[in-house]
């Protein structure tokens, strides 16, 4: 009985270093300068859209910084999907999503003439894919938000898709 106990805890301490092994394997660290456009479209206001150069940072850690167009800092977290290792669920941490909120109020706020309050947001899609050899990224953003501009309640929808060369 002592040798099955120990045979069947051995089998769990080799089934957890896996696992952790292969979890930690999948964070990142590279970067890159991803070139791209973005565009933020609100109902009965408009949509604008601009080009686009977001420099990102991501660790080992499972963090991550950008700066978009050399002015913005944005950081937080992101976390592996699925098993290649080489796409990952991107979140904004700390105040990031709160200054983020506040460009697309300014956005919105342009595009109505008037100045926009966002209520609600979602976070439809947040991910950086690399490609097999890793040499390439891409980041695909894209947000929904509600909000109030001059008494009136509007919806509108921001999205950003950025790729280049990625360095590890």
């Amino acid at each position: 009985m002592g040798s099955r106990w120990t045979h069947g805890v051995g089998c769990l301490l080799l089934v957890l270093t896996l696992a952790y092994t292969d979890a930690s394997a999948q964070f990142i660290t590279g970067g890159g300068t991803l070139i791209g456009k973005d565009t933020l479209a609100v109902r009965k206001c408009g949509r604008d859209g601009s080009d686009v150069a977001l420099v990102t940072a991501f660790s080992d850690d499972g963090t991550w910084s950008a700066w978009m167009n050399g002015i913005d800092l944005y950081t937080g977290g992101y976390v592996p999907i699925g098993e290649s290792g080489r796409k990952f669920d991107v979140d904004f941490g700390g105040s990031s999503l709160a200054d983020f909120i506040h460009g697309i109020e300014n956005g919105a706020g342009e595009l109505c003439q008037t100045s926009v309050t966002a209520m609600s947001q979602e976070k439809s899609k947040f991910t950086l894919k690399l490609n097999r050899k890793r040499t390439k990224g891409k980041i695909i953003l894209k947000y929904r938000f509600a909000g109030v501009a001059a008494g009136q309640y509007g919806r509108g929808k921001y999205s950003l898709k950025v790729e280049g060369v990625w360095a590890q």
